[in-house]
């Protein structure tokens, strides 16, 4: 499965969020979602993978060198925006995007334009993935999983990359409740270092919780939470 395959398979999954339960994960797709999320990390064998009943779900890559080197993490949350749907996500790529307005529901008259939008026009000639105008892509942060979960096969497709052991988790109820970095990092995660994989302006970036570590990847972008860009993934030898 490619990185695009990935991502698209994610936005079917409805994770909208709710502020308006006192549950967590808040609504029942995003449970839905990690069960996927579970069976699809088992299948591509990574190891001390366990999903607790408030959705939050680790999985590990074991470290394949034996030089000492720090545990770091990768996190993702997969609850999209209350603000908007994320039922019946229906996308659509754009390839060879030519600088022009993009018209992504032509009945209800919404466009995606380089006049309200300029940063589009960094993007002439690529492939872009948009709605239809009626829901979120939800590229926040489906986007950052499809990332997170394909570095982690690339590297054990090509162990001649020598990194130490990595740790991932997705979580729920990111978007109203915003603790959950504290939860990753005192009660679950036990590592060194952790980076959010997080899909949030039209450049897209890492969030460093503690610095001095170079990213491993650079990042799909999302442009008002309907569209994101397709790069490539990079790596750097540890």
């Amino acid at each position: 499965m490619t990185l695009v395959e990935r991502f698209l398979k994610y936005v079917s999954f409805d994770t909208q969020s709710s502020e308006e339960t006192e549950i967590t994960p808040s609504t029942p797709g995003q449970m839905v979602f990690a069960r996927y999320l579970k069976e699809e990390l088992e299948t591509l064998g990574l190891e001390e993978i366990t999903l607790d009943e408030n959705g939050y779900l680790f999985a590990t890559l074991p470290a394949n060198t034996d030089k000492p080197l720090p545990v770091i993490g990768f996190i993702a949350h997969m609850d999209t925006s209350p603000d908007m749907s994320g039922k019946d996500v229906s996308p659509r790529i754009v390839e060879n995007y030519d600088g022009k307005d993009i018209v992504l529901c032509e009945e209800g008259k919404v466009v995606l334009s380089p006049a309200q939008f300029p940063e589009l026009l960094d993007h002439k000639g690529e492939d872009l993935i948009v709605t239809n105008g009626k829901t979120l892509l939800g590229a926040d942060d489906k986007a950052g999983i499809a990332e997170i979960v394909s570095a982690m096969v690339y590297l054990k497709e090509h162990p001649e990359i020598k990194h130490g052991k990595i740790r991932i988790g997705f979580n729920p109820d990111c978007e109203h409740r915003r603790s959950y970095l504290l939860e990753f990092q005192s009660r679950y995660f036990m590592i060194m270092c952790v980076h959010e994989i997080c899909i949030e302006s039209h450049m897209g970036f890492i969030c460093p919780k503690i610095p001095g570590w170079m990213p491993c990847i650079c990042f799909i972008c999302d442009l008002n939470k309907q569209y994101f860009h397709m790069k490539q993934l990079y790596f750097f030898t540890i």
